[in-house]
Order: structure tokens, then C-alpha cells, then sequence
């Protein structure tokens, strides 16, 4: 009778040690689960430490650059000894001087933007217009941007549009690197491709999509009234005029 009671006991004493032994594994694993979700977040709070000061470094930048159908350079150069200043209203199609014929005269000024050539309509060839945008043969502007060559400093890049195998070819090329032509199929093509080696030399991430047509100007109010008053503008099936 005394040893089936020490059996007992010994049974019960087991039966506690397993169930202890299974509580501490049990709370050792949903320890490990919860340093394993601190660590996550703090490496979440990292990340976005160090994106909220790219994103404020990338802003601090931008405000530097050149205003386009902002102040003029004319206007700028008066007005750099005073203490405030002065804003302009931005220009418009009907402050383009014109030339006898009726065409733009060229270059067009637009602050950061410089339209050396509006081109050559070409309504009748696959890919030269769309329902946004018109893509004139032999287009050429010049707009300052960040270097891909030195991260601290800007310089001008030349964008054109030629003709390809088959269809528009987008080139640009900055002027500190003039044996390096970037091509592309679009202008959205070729300047992801700037600002992504941009980026890269600045050790940043790159950012959201970026349109092309407007680091080429096309999108630029001016720009696209020049290019609806061309020949063969009209005949340009797929586009339709913004309003």
C-alpha cells in the first residue's frame, strides 16, 4: 500500500515537472516570437528614420534649383540685393516672340527650361504622338538637373528626339558627360534612367515614377501651345488638346 502511494507521489511530481517543462518551453518560444517582432520593428524604424531624411535632403535640393514660369533671370538679378522677393506671373503661348512666318522664335526661355527646336510634326508615323502628347521630329531642349557625375553639383542636359528603327528615338546627354547618350524608346525611359544614376551616386533610393514628356518640356504649358499651332498638328489622330 506504501509504495503504490510513493508511486503516486512520484507520478504527480512527474506529470508537474512536464507540465512546468512545457510552460517554460511555451514561454521561451513566445519570447523569442516577441523579440523577433521588436527587432522587425526597430529595423522598420531604422528604414524609415533614414528615408524621412532622404526625402528631407531631396526637398532641401530641389528648393534650390531654378523655378520654371517662375521669377525670370532678368527679374532675379534685380531683385538679389533686396530683401524680399518679387514673383511673376507665369508666361504664356502669347509671350513667345514669333518670327515673320508665324513660327516661335527660337530659343524659348522657361526658366530652368531652354526649347532650342520644336521639330517637325510627323502625324503620319507610328509613335510620334499620342493621346496626351505630340513628339516632334527634331524637338531639342536643354533643362538643368542634377549631375549623374558629381552629386553635389548640376548641369545641363541636351534632350532630343530622332528618328529610330522603328519609331521616335529619346536620347539625353548632360554636359559634363558628353560621350555618355542615354537612349530609350520614351522620354519617361531615357530620364528614369538619369535620375536613376542620379540617385545612385547619391546613395539614395529612387523615387516614384517620373514623367518624362515634362523633364523634356513637352508637358510645359508654353511648349505644348507652340506645338498645337504646328502644321500637322491637327492631323495627329490619337491626340486630343488639353483644355
Amino acid at each position: 500500500m506504501l509504495e503504490g502511494s510513493e508511486q503516486n507521489i512520484t507520478d504527480e511530481r512527474t506529470r508537474k515537472y512536464r507540465l512546468m517543462k512545457r510552460k517554460l518551453v511555451d514561454f521561451i518560444k513566445v519570447h523569442r516570437e516577441a523579440q523577433d517582432a521588436l527587432d522587425k520593428a526597430n529595423r522598420r524604424i531604422k528604414f524609415l528614420e533614414n528615408k524621412t531624411k532622404e526625402l528631407m535632403k531631396d526637398q532641401q535640393q530641389q528648393q534650390q534649383q531654378p523655378e520654371a514660369m517662375d521669377i525670370s533671370e532678368d527679374e532675379d538679378q534685380e531683385n538679389k540685393h533686396t530683401s524680399k522677393r518679387v514673383r511673376t506671373v507665369a508666361p504664356t503661348a502669347e509671350d513667345v516672340e514669333l518670327n515673320d512666318d508665324g513660327s516661335a522664335k527660337m530659343p524659348i526661355k522657361l526658366g530652368g527650361l531652354e526649347v532650342l527646336s520644336l521639330g517637325t510634326i510627323q502625324h503620319d508615323k507610328k509613335g510620334f504622338h499620342s493621346d496626351r502628347y505630340i513628339f516632334p521630329l527634331g524637338y531639342e531642349s536643354r533643362r538643368t538637373y542634377m549631375s549623374t557625375l558629381n552629386p553635389d553639383e548640376q548641369t545641363v542636359y541636351t534632350c532630343k528626339i530622332e528618328q529610330g528603327p522603328n519609331g521616335p528615338k529619346f536620347t539625353v546627354v548632360g554636359d559634363d558627360t558628353p560621350d555618355t547618350i542615354v537612349e530609350g524608346k520614351s522620354a519617361t525611359n531615357v530620364w528614369t534612367t538619369v535620375i536613376r544614376k542620379v540617385n545612385d551616386k547619391r546613395d539614395r533610393m529612387t523615387r516614384n515614377a517620373i514623367s518624362g514628356p515634362e523633364y523634356y518640356g513637352l508637358s510645359h504649358p508654353v511648349v505644348r501651345a507652340q506645338i498645337e499651332r504646328m502644321e500637322n498638328a491637327d492631323k495627329c489622330a490619337n491626340y486630343k488638346k488639353k483644355r
